[in-house]
């Protein structure tokens, strides 16, 4: 049986996370709540497990198969009727969720036979279907489409070799004339993201909806990309060849580091968000800025306007396992942000509702109309689907 004192600190993780998803968390909590994830890496799984849309979907229906749940129906029925009705029917959400919080802990404990050391790391997949596949363009022009395994890049003596966990998918002979270059280009789609390591030792993790063009041999004094979309490197350490990122209307040099960059050609601006080591960003009218970790550079394109803000390191990364966390976030950066992995076109009807927050935790394997769903019960917005496109305006 669990202590009392397991018991008080259960419920009290309940309440935090309830209050994280109904954004009502004071900064003493929310500061709180962030410690407890950042204290082991078990926390934070479980924190992103129990905010997936299939383990409260699990709990939901055992708590439908009580009692209180018709109570509840009936409680968040009046309140509807109100003119409160949003702000009652939120707390009383709030109140449902606590509950559902800690049935899931319980149950993960219960069935890990552990305190969460054992939880399986989140991972995000790319969909079977062909056309969610990504597509590796050989220098030829020829079309790859990457089978499932690890993907790494080998120099040998005789050239490159392309592999797929131990199978040779591609071959690339050094009979390039000299000065001649030559180039991969890896396209990631919607809907799909993607880890491969690059000749020099690179780790690459590609989000949807981007593509990375590089060299199929980097030259003897640099080693030089050119970035779309949303990209996650850690770049092996070499000395004698900076690392160079380029992307529409900016320029990012690096030694050895691990760094996002976010660089839609849809978007407004151009984000670099640094986890470790330095890197320099340049933009296009040569001003230089160098980032420290924690910090995210935001360059608006058409003004270029560089700013620079401390941010939450792992909530950037999320999406390379498997979720999109959104604190406090405008309806117009959930939308952007969603329509690149969707596909979908997400368009707000005004500015108010552009500019209404949402704070929660996006599993990229659930289906959109369940975020939708869940979005118009926490938001004062309706939202309109008609194939592809998706009408967001005020309830």
């Amino acid at each position: 049986m669990p202590s009392r004192k397991n018991h008080h600190e259960l419920f009290r993780l309940s309440a935090l996370i309830a209050g994280f998803l109904s954004e009502s968390l004071s900064e003493q909590e929310e500061q709180e709540l962030q410690s407890w994830i950042a204290e082991q890496e078990n926390h934070r799984i479980l924190f992103e497990k129990i905010c997936a849309e299939e383990t409260m979907k699990e709990q939901l229906d055992r708590y439908r198969s009580g009692n209180a749940y018709p109570a509840f129906l009936r409680f968040a029925e009046k309140r509807k009727q109100r003119a409160l009705r949003r702000r009652l029917y939120r707390w009383s959400a709030c109140a449902a969720v606590a509950l559902l919080l800690g049935g899931a802990w319980w149950q993960w404990q219960t069935v890990t036979g552990t305190e969460g050391n054992d939880l399986p790391l989140a991972q995000s997949t790319a969909a079977e279907e062909p056309d969610r596949r990504p597509v590796l363009v050989l220098a030829t022009g020829e079309r790859l489409v990457v089978p499932e395994g690890r993907l790494a890049f080998e120099e040998t003596a005789e050239g490159q070799r392309v592999m797929s966990d131990n199978e040779l998918i591609a071959t690339h002979k050094n009979d390039t004339q000299e000065g001649e270059n030559e180039y991969y280009t890896m396209e990631v789609p919607p809907k799909c993201d993607f880890h491969f390591v690059m000749s020099d030792g690179t780790k690459v993790w590609m989000n949807a909806a981007s593509t990375m063009r590089y060299p199929v041999k980097f030259a003897a004094d640099a080693r030089r990309v050119y970035a779309e979309g949303e990209i996650y490197l850690e770049v092996a350490k070499d000395a004698r060849r900076p690392f160079y990122v380029e992307l529409e209307g900016m320029e990012i040099a690096v030694l050895g580091t691990s760094f996002n960059v976010r660089a839609y050609r849809q978007e407004q601006e151009i984000q670099v968000t640094l986890a470790e080591g330095k890197v320099a960003a340049r933009t296009a009218q040569g001003k230089a800025h160098a980032l420290t970790p924690g910090n995210r550079l935001s360059l608006a394109k058409h003004s270029g306007e560089v700013s620079v803000e401390a941010v939450e390191v792992e909530d950037v990364l999320a999406w390379k396992r498997g979720f999109y966390i959104f604190k406090k976030s405008t309806l117009k950066e959930v939308a952007s942000t969603l329509k690149h992995w969707y596909n979908a076109d997400i368009r707000l009807a005004g500015e108010q509702v552009a500019r209404q927050t949402y704070t929660g935790v996006v599993n990229k394997e659930e289906p959109l109309d369940t975020f939708l769903k869940r979005l118009e019960e926490v938001s004062e917005v309706r939202c309109e689907q008609q194939g592809n496109l998706i009408i967001i305006q005020e309830s």
